[in-house]
């Protein structure tokens, strides 16, 4: 489970910017939270982060993968150079490391990695756990003038790492029991951002594929589909040359079977007509939830930490709230954990659907040109009967287009 996540120096966050699924005092929407004796406390199933464009929601997923891949992958020096996006504003930070860091909790024990590099060179790496609830070093790694020490951890695998990889990296390759664990603790993180939504087209086929290997799972993704009010009865994917390809004609890819009564189809419709219909003349929202149903089953049913970035875009809001509150501890008993980056103020709900500490708000400083990142637990003196999407309209929270003297496009 992930307990949080921090960066600094990267993108619009100039400054330490903190998303923490770490529960605070707030009592409401118990089954929101998962219990844990390693921190002592909760964690929470579900945060939603809101905030004007161009503040930082889409960098926090981004700095998330980036992390994700440098944790996970073997690194070139440009690959490197691509993921190292300092704040561009300031000449210090554009000299300045980006820096990381992540906390996640694994059959009982509490695991902190950290990291920060430049264009050219990990500069700083170390990994914390705490076996027996108190603090265990496992590495650390400082490079500084050239010269690389380290603290703890194989002299072989600190002899082959190179500057531009991570030690975890090749350390969990080496087959370190630590560093695989807080490896595979990466794997589970399932990052959508830009780079993964922009071809829905080819993530619903991979989706289909995959559900078409795994019946299970293909009856779970059609229960969900039932559920969320779609009108599609079955779906099946067409590999190249397949033999219903060569009888029925259909191309390789993703086909719909649709009812055109949906759900609600009375038994003795007069209608029981079944309609096939390829991905391409599918609606863009249809696409959107079948390219999400993938990665969402799979974080459900295997208790995995899912990032949405540009969560609810072409979705009903109705469907938006459906997909969260299936985190919701009585829907989720493998602890799976959602965190949704949206424009979608119809979640701003703390009465039905979230709790305080779950909703976050990014924000530009006014004249600075920097990002940052805050809770609504953080206000003090907000009335439990208050409508917060009415108080955050009203400003109170700030984190709102500056819009307001209401000036003309045209003159």
């Amino acid at each position: 489970m992930l307990l949080d996540f921090s960066v600094k120096n990267f993108g619009p966050f100039r400054d330490r910017a903190t998303l923490s699924m770490q529960t605070t005092a707030h009592t409401e929407h118990p089954t929101n939270v998962i219990e844990s004796d390693a921190i002592g406390g909760g964690f929470l199933s579900s945060v939603a982060v809101f905030g004007p464009n161009a503040t930082g929601k889409s960098t926090m997923a981004e700095a998330m993968n980036c992390m994700a891949r440098l944790a996970t992958e073997t690194t070139t020096p440009n690959s490197l150079k691509l993921m190292y996006r300092p704040f561009r504003m300031s000449d210090e930070s554009l000299s300045s490391p980006v820096e990381m860091n992540i906390s996640f909790v694994d059959e009982g024990i509490l695991y902190d990695y950290s990291l920060s590099y430049t264009k050219s060179e990990i500069v700083y790496e170390a990994l914390f756990h705490y076996p027996k609830g108190r603090k265990a070093r496992v590495f650390e790694r400082v490079s500084e003038d050239g010269k690389e020490t380290y603290k703890g951890g194989s002299k072989t695998v600190r002899e082959l790492t190179a500057p531009v990889t991570t030690y975890l990296q090749f350390a969990s390759m080496c087959k370190d029991e630590v560093c695989a664990r807080v490896s595979r603790l990466f794997s589970n993180l399932v990052i959508l951002c830009d780079s993964t939504l922009d071809d829905l087209d080819r993530m619903v086929d991979r989706t289909m594929e995959h559900f078409s290997e795994n019946p299970e799972l293909k009856s779970f993704a059609l229960e969900s589909l039932r559920a969320a009010d779609f009108d599609i009865v079955d779906f099946f994917w067409v590999g190249s040359m397949s033999r219903l390809q060569l009888e029925t004609g259909m191309k390789h890819g993703s086909y719909f079977v649709h009812h055109p009564m949906g759900r609600f189809a009375p038994q003795d419709s007069s209608d029981n007509r079944r309609y096939v219909f390829p991905l391409e003349i599918e609606s863009k929202g249809t696409k959107r939830m079948l390219a999400l149903l993938g990665p969402l089953t799979d974080a459900l049913l295997n208790g995995k930490v899912i990032i949405i970035d540009d969560f609810g875009s072409d979705l009903h809001p109705s469907i938006d709230r459906w997909i969260v509150e299936q985190f919701d501890r009585r829907n989720n008993p493998n602890n799976a954990q959602l965190i949704v980056c949206t424009h979608d103020l119809m979640l701003m709900d703390t009465d039905d659907l979230f709790r305080r500490d779950q909703i976050y708000f990014t924000n530009k400083k006014v004249g600075e040109g920097s990002s940052e990142i805050y809770c609504l637990s953080d206000f003090k003196g907000i009335r439990k009967s208050a409508i917060i999407l009415k108080t955050y309209q009203a400003g109170k929270f700030d984190a709102l287009p500056r819009t307001t003297d209401r000036r003309r496009m045209i003159p």
